[in-house]
């Protein structure tokens, strides 16, 4: 069945990087050799919005019904929201850029300290064991859901 998808597609997608090459390189060598201008690979990476989107899908609505969808692809967009204050999640009503820097700061880290155990092939229990665990935000929660975000991050980084 393989074979016949990638005779009759116009593209072989490997969705990460080393499947791209696994494919290429052993299980579909013979087809690359014959036709490799379908094969490539286009990762989708690891974003914050996705969390937003599936930890709060009414809040991400909201967002979307004020913003656009633009956001889902860059989180730094919701900055563009036509609002003031915001009251998050982990503390006190704050001013929108206030309020925002600490969540974006936290997932950047969460990304590139993920980024880092993964390319150097830890596995997620060592990474959730080895990460930084200092709450530079002082969220009430952190350790409770830090260990997740971990999960989900390195879990996505597999297909990047």
């Amino acid at each position: 069945m393989p074979y016949l998808s990638i005779i009759g597609s116009h593209a072989v997608n490997g969705v990460a990087a080393l499947h791209t090459k696994l494919l290429k390189d052993t299980v579909f060598r013979d087809f690359y050799e014959l036709l490799p201008e379908r094969f490539f690979n286009k990762t989708n990476g690891i974003t914050p919005r996705l969390w937003l989107m599936q930890a709060n899908p009414e809040l991400a609505e909201l967002i979307s019904s004020r913003i656009g969808h633009d956001w889902k692809k860059n989180l730094e967009e919701t900055s563009k929201m036509d609002v003031n204050l915001i009251i998050p999640g982990h503390g006190p009503v704050k001013k929108k850029n206030e309020a925002l820097r600490p969540m974006l700061s936290y997932f950047n880290r969460l990304i590139e300290n993920t980024r880092k155990f993964h390319k150097n092939n830890l596995s997620l229990s060592k990474a959730i064991e080895n990460f930084p665990s200092k709450n530079l935000e002082n969220w009430l929660l952190y350790n409770i859901y830090h260990p997740s975000n971990v999960t989900k991050v390195y879990t996505e980084l597999e297909w990047e």
